[in-house]
């Protein structure tokens, strides 16, 4: 479990990550509880991005209150993907690119209901799906400031530290205990946090330091 941290100059940080057996709720709620115990303040989070993990969901909103919440559109592009005929595939996909990829909210709620209505005969519960979340967790990047739009609309940005974890570590074999595991992956998040340091993923938005929080 791995949570990172993004403020609005674009400084990117690695804020923390746990070994647990097991991704539920109970381990997500208790992750964030020692984030928040070690400094991380609910009241400075503008937005949380994740996956779409139920357990992740209950905990966030259980620990960090009523931050605005936006769940991953490669995540849900995939899962759309998997759910549809492959005839239709193209056609669908094509339709929620019109929606996330909208000049704005309003344009984006246009195209969202054209491709609910196109969908909704054939693939009910996929269109319900998106309906129920449109409403609070697919469209929350709007919010935020243009420039960040396509960084945040996904968990990419976690993704690609999991990526890097997995190239370093390759051909390494097996861990001989625990804490060689947590001392690999803490090696490889302190040298990317290293390489962040100093450097904007977008341009500088004034000195608000209100962060950007991003766990999957």
């Amino acid at each position: 479990m791995t949570a990172v941290g993004i403020t609005y100059s674009g400084e990117k940080e690695i804020l923390g990550f746990e070994r647990t057996p097991r991704e539920n709720e109970a381990n997500w709620r208790g992750f964030l509880s020692r984030l928040v115990g070690r400094g991380l303040n609910p009241c400075d989070l503008a937005l949380v991005i994740s996956d779409e993990h139920s357990g992740l969901l209950n905990a966030s909103s259980e620990v960090l209150g009523d931050v605005p919440h936006q769940l991953c559109w490669a995540h849900r592009m995939r899962n759309v993907r998997k759910r549809v005929d492959a005839c239709d595939r193209k056609q669908m996909v094509a339709g929620l690119q019109s929606v996330y990829q909208a000049d704005n909210l309003a344009r984006a709620k246009d195209a969202l209901r054209r491709w609910c209505i196109r969908w909704q005969q054939r693939y009910p519960r996929t269109v319900r799906n998106a309906q129920e979340d449109s409403a609070w967790s697919l469209l929350a990047f709007f919010a935020r400031p243009q420039l960040h739009w396509e960084y945040v609309r996904t968990s990419n940005p976690i993704e690609r530290v999991f990526r890097e974890l997995r190239r370093q570590q390759y051909g390494c074999g097996a861990f001989a205990e625990r804490e060689a595991c947590n001392r690999a992956v803490y090696r490889v998040f302190v040298w990317l946090n290293g390489l962040w340091a100093g450097k904007d993923i977008w341009q500088p938005r004034g000195t608000r330091t209100k962060r950007i929080a991003v766990a999957a």
